[in-house]
């Protein structure tokens, strides 16, 4: 209670219109309630509960009607949501549930607390960098993000059940909390019992560790967010050799900030960051579509789109390029067939890849250079364009080595980047 009273006071609490808790009926969240109850005479706000079922059974209907008659007893407003688990991960689930929830349950200048605490911030942190988080990632969870506040996060564990202890708060024992087949649980019950043995309260150590690495993190990202002027879907390494390597992990998660989809898994993110500090080239998929780490930037591109129809005796238009119609005839490779289409090529021919590897031809073209294909044949646009017919394509090629030359720097022009 004494942690709590200096902290309605300041700013962030005494500005809000009101407060809506997160209550489950276990006892970090009943304290929270009951220890907000007891300030209301000096934060004055409104207060509302929030209580989600998570359909579990018998320990779910218990928890609601613990808060259910506690609530009553304090005359506060109370909402309860019902979560129906239907497929994934139950907890990864429940907890965007539980977050769409509290959001939609928020109303003007109001704030959504949530009764974390110590032992549940060094989880947390022990967690994040076991799953391999890098320097930039989230590795605790804040005392303050946006309108979400945790006024229990500077507590312990054992502070918390004093209070409830003295102040008689009731509250369930979540049977799953002693599941030790869970990660956290694990943490819980395993790893920091034995940290405390060689280091007392060592909870509160890392605590106070995540906060000052949440600042120090802050400044990083508010310093790489200066050295890039407009990040969108691509960063040219230039920026990277010019800043120091401590903020590349940074400017890349502004990189993801913004195309979201995009976000590797932390194996990728690891090798993105290899490939960036050993100055080597690559390309890897994730969700929203393939990243390229080339010579010259890191891309972000997305899936190919559908398949363009080309009709024989019509020009084909590429990017700038104009193919005449008498592409058809080209090399004699094409059906009879009157509709082919223009796709992402699966394969470059073989005399080329190392034409346009020596050339430095970023992997982000000639991946994703196009091919005519009829259902049975395909014909690549490198072939159209060196071919020796004049007059096939827009722009004259003449000369096997001039022809090589040109045909590079025409892809370097016209392929978007």
């Amino acid at each position: 209670m004494e942690h709590l009273v200096p902290l309605v006071k300041t700013p962030i609490y005494r500005d809000a219109s009101g407060f809506v808790l997160s209550v489950s009926g276990g006892v970090d969240s009943m304290v929270m309630l009951d220890a907000m109850f007891r300030l209301q005479h000096v934060h004055g706000k409104p207060m509302r509960v929030v209580h989600i079922h998570h359909g579990t059974g018998k320990f779910a209907d218990l928890s609601l009607a613990l808060v259910e008659q506690y609530v009553a007893s304090q005359e506060l407003e109370l909402k309860v949501f019902h979560y129906t688990h239907k497929s994934g991960n139950f907890e990864y689930e429940s907890a965007i549930f539980r977050r769409r929830v509290l959001s939609e349950c928020r109303f003007g200048h109001e704030l959504v607390l949530l009764g974390h605490h110590q032992c549940d911030q060094a989880e947390t942190f022990i967690m994040a960098l076991a799953r391999g988080a890098g320097i930039a990632s989230p590795v605790n969870m804040e005392g303050l993000r946006g309108t979400t506040v945790r006024p229990l996060i500077q507590m312990s564990r054992r502070q918390i059940l004093d209070h409830a202890r003295v102040a008689g708060v009731p509250h369930v024992l979540d049977p799953t909390n002693q599941d030790g087949d869970r990660l956290r649980n694990a943490i819980r019950h395993g790893v920091l019992p034995v940290l405390n043995q060689f280091h007392e309260h060592s909870e509160r150590r890392i605590a106070h560790w995540c906060e000052a690495w949440s600042r120090l993190q802050l400044a990083l990202m508010s310093e790489a967010e200066q050295c890039l002027t407009m990040p969108s879907h691509a960063i040219p390494r230039t920026v990277f050799s010019e800043k120091p390597c401590y903020l590349w992990p940074f400017m890349l998660q502004i990189l993801w900030r913004h195309n979201a989809s995009f976000r590797p898994n932390s194996v990728q993110a690891d090798q993105i960051n290899d490939w960036l500090v050993n100055n080597e080239v690559g390309a890897l998929d994730t969700k929203g579509g393939r990243v390229y780490v080339d010579h010259d930037q890191v891309t972000l591109l997305p899936n190919t789109g559908p398949d363009t129809v080309c009709v024989v005796n019509q020009p084909i238009h590429w990017d700038g390029l104009t193919i005449s119609p008498e592409w058809s005839a080209v090399l004699g490779k094409t059906s009879k067939s009157e509709h082919q289409v223009m796709r992402v090529a699966r394969q470059c021919p073989r005399r080329w890849r190392d034409r346009m590897r020596a050339a430095n031809v970023p992997m982000r073209i000639r991946e994703r250079l196009p091919e005519i294909w009829d259902g049975k044949t395909s014909i690549h646009i490198l072939e159209l364009l060196e071919a020796k017919r004049n007059g096939i394509c827009s722009v004259k090629l003449s000369g096997k080595d001039e022809r090589v030359t040109q045909v590079i720097q025409l892809i370097r022009r016209h392929v978007q980047t």
